[in-house]
């Protein structure tokens, strides 16, 4: 633990920084002191404390443990004492909205001031918040210890095991409502789903005309092998050819010929559509070809279909956020 001697100094917070080391020091004492009270009552840790000094064993057992309630009051007095300053400090200084916030805040506080021993172990929260407000005001640097960052560890755990609980029993809630709720599935469809089918209509069109030119590049060469192959086998089956290939001379010439053109002129046809994909012009119709599509799916279909695969979207995207929820991010 680091101690920042500079901010010790005289200064405009050197009061509160010096009230709670005070505090901070009585309550380590008055906690060590109810450990080794509690320690007492056993006879064996009276034997150990009689072998090291019987004049203090004698002291302590007929002095001081039999009436340590009493000398536990002054503690208590000390604590309620900077307790009530403190309170009035925020009212004066309005800090918070009402004058009663203050106890309800610092509840571990008040309730460890009293003098019970089921209560008393509530004073180990106000240790921690004392170190907590010195860590604040740069007065001391824990963050290197070995406790803190156990004790953080710890907390991370605990945040997010809480916070994985509510936040999975709130997407199942969703679940039950999408499922059994009527008009859940009618407003995903009308609100969320048909106020976007423009923006769905341009994302679905540049995805096509993307895939189109991706895949035509890679099969290329196999779709005009593919084109060649078809075309002269259709003019081999074709009659009006056949005849064509009677003529003396030159007639395989004018059918292999017309075969060749003929799948020229189809490649080149493909090849011109492909390309002109690209243009703003194309990719404008494919786009309302898409929203048309769209328009025809969400109003002219029946609304039951729509209704249940947007409540098979909606309830597989909260099952995906749930198993994401509790997955455990504190052990990495």
């Amino acid at each position: 633990m680091k101690v920042n001697y500079e901010k010790i100094k005289f200064g405009r917070n050197s009061f509160w920084i010096a009230l709670d080391t005070i505090m901070l020091i009585l309550i380590v004492c008055n906690l060590i002191w109810m450990i080794f009270d509690f320690s007492f009552t056993s006879l064996f840790f009276q034997d150990i404390v009689s072998s090291i000094s019987p004049e203090f064993h004698s002291f302590y057992k007929n002095v001081i443990h039999p009436d340590f309630l009493y000398y536990d009051l002054g503690f208590v007095l000390a604590f309620l004492a900077e307790f009530v300053f403190r309170w009035v400090v925020a009212i004066v200084t309005k800090r918070y909205p009402s004058w009663v916030s203050f106890p309800f805040i610092y509840w571990y506080d008040l309730i460890g001031c009293i003098p019970l021993a089921s209560f008393r172990f509530l004073r180990l929260f106000r240790i921690v918040a004392l170190i907590v407000r010195l860590q604040k005001r740069e007065v001391i640097d824990v963050t290197d210890t070995w406790w803190y960052k156990f004790g953080s560890r710890g907390y991370l755990k605990v945040l997010e095991e809480i916070s994985d609980r509510v936040s999975i029993n709130i997407l199942t809630g969703i679940q039950k409502e999408i499922e059994y709720g009527d008009d859940t599935n009618k407003r995903i469809v009308n609100e969320v789903i048909a106020p976007r089918q423009e923006e769905f209509a341009l994302w679905i069109a540049s995805r096509m005309k993307f895939a189109i030119s991706e895949t035509y590049v890679m099969h290329k060469e196999e779709i005009r092998y593919y084109l060649e192959e078809a075309i002269t086998k259709a003019v081999k089956e074709n009659d009006e050819v056949n005849r064509l290939e009677l003529i003396p001379l030159f007639g395989k010439q004018i059918s292999k010929a017309l075969a060749s053109s003929i799948a020229d002129i189809s490649y080149s046809l493909i090849d011109n559509t492909m390309k002109d994909m690209s243009d703003m012009q194309a990719h404008n119709m494919v786009s309302k070809a898409v929203d048309i599509s769209l328009k025809t799916a969400l109003y002219e279909t029946s609304n039951e279909e729509i209704e249940r695969i947007s409540k098979e979207i909606a309830f597989e995207t909260i099952e995906v956020i749930k198993s994401q929820v509790n997955k455990k991010h504190y052990d990495k």
